[in-house]
């Protein structure tokens, strides 16, 4: 019995960073020798020998796949997925992970990677939804930094300009050492509450200004502000003012065809 409380002790999770891997008691109730296959599952995923570690949860979950405590099997089975670019597969264990644990640290990165693949899948409503409940379900630990940006840089995406504002600052608050707080401070700094298509930047308002005349002849309706970095002010050119990204995304490819490398703000 002592043996059997010890190994479910050891078991884990792999983070979301790539190849990071946390504690957690999520296999509290499966008995010692499939704790034992996720420990050496653990350790091959470590390695980044996904078959191994794939092949080893696999035999867990085909001896208890409704067991209390299979999800941290299922969970890690879905990070080997996601790191073979399998992501059908990956969500699919990511689901089953959430089903079959009841442990919040389980819950939360399962919940986390499921936002991370609507994220990519530019799917920011469902990304949001995933989000929401790592943090409901108190996520805590280094991945959450990455929550805390991509669930505000989702709220903006899909024009919740006021929600995003209210998560940014958790990023630098939370992880000050984070490297997405650049990109947390500057997506909070926007003072829009939309998104525009940026075409050139210059030191000379005159440039500026000129520019802008010259992209609205061409039918582009451009504008210019002042943005200060640090000491100095750059004068930027502007096309749009969009909802959401997805709109600003929509009318790239026309701003491209005048200016080639335009790109989208913030």
């Amino acid at each position: 019995m002592l043996k059997r409380a010890m190994a479910a002790q050891a078991c884990w999770a792999p983070a979301l960073t790539a190849v990071a891997l946390t504690f957690f008691s999520g296999c509290a109730t499966l008995p010692a020798d499939a704790v034992q296959r996720i420990e050496r599952a653990r350790k091959h995923y470590q390695a980044e020998q996904y078959a191994d570690a794939e092949r080893l949860v696999g035999l867990v979950i085909d001896g208890y796949p409704e067991t209390k405590g299979v999800g941290a099997a299922y969970y890690l089975r879905g990070m080997c997925s996601y790191r073979k670019k399998r992501d059908p597969q990956a969500r699919s264990d990511f689901h089953k992970a959430l089903e079959t644990s009841s442990d919040p640290e389980v819950l939360a990165r399962a919940n986390a990677q499921l936002g991370h693949i609507a994220f990519q899948a530019d799917d920011y409503r469902k990304a949001i939804g995933h989000y929401i409940e790592v943090v409901k379900t108190g996520g805590q630990g280094p991945f959450m930094d990455q929550v805390y940006y991509r669930y505000g840089d989702s709220l903006q995406k899909v024009g919740q300009w006021q929600a995003a504002r209210k998560i940014f600052p958790k990023v630098w608050k939370l992880f000050p050492s984070s490297k997405f707080v650049p990109f947390a401070r500057r997506k909070f700094a926007w003072a829009r509450n939309s998104f525009a298509i940026q075409c050139a930047a210059f030191n000379r308002s005159d440039l500026a200004h000129d520019f802008a005349n010259d992209l609205r002849r061409k039918g582009l309706d451009a504008t210019t502000e002042v943005n200060l970095r640090g000491a100095r002010a750059k004068h930027v050119v502007h096309v749009g003012r969009y909802l959401s990204f997805r709109d600003a995304r929509d009318d790239l490819a026309r701003v491209r065809r005048v200016v080639a490398d335009a790109f989208i703000v913030p």
